[in-house]
């Protein structure tokens, strides 16, 4: 996590499709990339890259809702929303990548 003292959840998340056959593969792969953007998401916070946090948390708002994680949509458009404004300041950045980085380290297939 960044940098937040919030109480994070550590329940794992399933998609909605997790029982249909045809997208088990693509969940696979989802759950892959899941953990590499966690990771660019933490690294582009830390360099102050508070754009590039911005678009990713955009691809992960779309992604989240056609995977059938409509909680990690939810996450990300929060994020995103803070992420528009020049003058938000990264303490109230953090809680918000705090909570999406999570939801992604609990995705499971």
């Amino acid at each position: 996590m960044v940098n937040s003292t919030r109480t994070t959840s550590v329940e794992p998340v399933y998609s909605s499709y997790r029982d249909e056959e045809d997208f088990q593969e693509l969940l696979e792969e989802f759950l892959q990339s899941a953990q590499v953007r966690r990771h660019e998401l933490q690294s582009s916070f830390l360099a102050g890259e508070i754009d590039a946090v911005r678009a990713q948390a955009h691809q992960l708002k779309g992604a989240g809702g056609g995977y059938g994680f409509e909680g990690l949509s939810v996450l990300a458009a929060q994020l995103e929303n803070v992420c528009k404004y020049s003058d938000s300041s990264p303490e109230e950045i953090a809680p918000l990548l705090d909570d999406l980085v999570d939801y992604l380290s609990r995705i499971r297939i």
